[in-house]
């Protein structure tokens, strides 16, 4: 490799002991982080009950729960429900402390211990309940919860489930900012199908729930499916929930990133190799991820594949192995008018078998342009491990990515 002096003694001395102590303390907390996305379904859809079947059958509610604008929706429900704070009186009782259950799971102190946080409450907005007077009804719940990072709605909601305890039964990302999953809660003696949507608008995701006795699945499972589809924002906000701030390489690159990852830059002593990282810390300090930056000149005597290669041997020198490729990612919009090559490349970055550090994921942005070699990469806990940091890593990488401009 290329790169000697200041800036390869800032990253052989102070960075890599660190990590490696911050990784072998965060062990203890990966098993209760563990979800498998992979064996959930696709959510069912329901084609033979049409729209206009539905709306001929339901009643249009539209509400702006404290006056917040960007919280103004609309829904449609079946003619027959009805609004109302306490609910069903049978259900009464049970709600207050299930209601507090959920808020607790959402709120920054639980979700913090359990998933690593994220959000806070804000509160909930509505409620909403079925017309059968003889059986349990069927109702709709309605939160918002303010959030603290920028995270995609899949991820902010698979985390979501992974803290309450709950198996997934299906999953679909709509887009970037909605989500639907499908689930099933017992409480006391009543067993419920609930499918759910999460919403981001700005800093506000909305969680939408139908929760469906199962002994009415195979008669209601159609409605359900349209009423979680009918919800909608009045008002959306592409606000970014942290703030950008932007970092210069002598003013011949730069790229964004938000405020809430630490920046180490070391002095800059030559225009041939520059290098920079931004790092992920929680509570203690406990790193949760790193994202490095190396940048060569095409100029000096190196080839692009030379410097991946020595990148790669120092994550094995700080105990780990390159593992299987995992996949290449082809939905990274790069600015095309300056670079002529692009590459990200996801690993396994397994530990070796004799060291006592958890598994991680080596995500390797390349790219090319006239004057430099661009090598951007993060260390992050497997999403196995821990899907919450995971996921807000890979949300920071990308934006980080797609960023750097000259």
């Amino acid at each position: 490799m290329v790169r000697r002096g200041d800036n390869m003694m800032f990253k052989k001395i102070y960075f890599i002991p660190a990590f490696l102590v911050s990784l072998i303390v965060c062990i203890g907390m990966a098993e209760a982080q563990k979800i498998n996305v992979a064996k959930a379904d696709k959510m069912p859809r329901y084609d033979t009950y049409t729209k206009e079947k539905f709306e001929a059958e339901s009643d249009l509610y539209q509400e702006m729960p404290y006056g917040d604008k960007y919280l103004e929706f609309s829904i449609r429900l079946p003619k027959g429900w009805s609004k109302g704070s306490e609910g069903w009186k049978a259900l009464e009782n049970d709600e207050k402390g299930r209601d507090a259950d959920k808020d607790e799971v959402l709120s920054t102190g639980k979700a913090t211990a359990v998933s690593g946080g994220g959000s806070r409450i804000l509160g909930k907005l509505r409620k909403y309940f079925g017309s059968d007077l003889v059986g349990i009804p069927s109702y709709i719940d309605i939160s918002a919860v303010e959030l603290e990072f920028d995270l995609s709605a899949r991820n902010w909601l698979i985390n979501y489930v992974q803290a309450r305890g709950l198996t997934l039964e299906a999953l679909e990302e709509i887009s970037d900012t909605r989500a639907e999953a499908l689930y099933i809660i017992f409480d006391k003696d009543t067993s419920y199908v609930v499918r759910t949507a999460a919403e981001i608008n700005g800093s506000r995701v909305v969680l939408v729930s139908y929760y469906l006795p199962e002994v009415r699945w195979n008669d209601e499972r159609a409605v359900q499916e349209k009423v979680i589809s009918s919800f909608n924002f009045k008002k959306p906000d592409k606000t970014k929930v942290e703030v950008t701030r932007i970092y210069s390489f002598l003013e011949m690159l730069r790229f964004d990133y938000p405020s809430t990852w630490r920046l180490l830059a070391p002095n800059i002593n030559t225009v041939d190799t520059m290098e920079a990282r931004l790092i992920n810390s929680g509570i203690n300090e406990t790193l949760n991820g790193e994202i490095s930056f190396h940048i060569i000149s095409t100029e000096i005597d190196t080839t692009l594949a030379q410097e991946v290669s020595d990148i790669k041997d120092d994550i094995v020198d700080m105990g780990f192995d390159i593992g299987d490729m995992i996949e290449v990612m082809d939905d990274y919009k790069f600015n095309t008018s300056y670079l002529f090559f692009n590459r990200v490349e996801v690993y396994k970055i397994p530990p070796k078998k004799k060291t006592r550090l958890r598994a991680h994921e080596l995500w390797l942005a390349v790219m090319a342009e006239d004057r430099y070699y661009i090598i951007i990469t993060l260390i992050s806990p497997s999403r196995e491990d821990d899907f919450f940091n995971w996921s807000r890593n890979i949300s920071t990488f990308q934006r980080v990515v797609e960023s750097v401009r000259p």
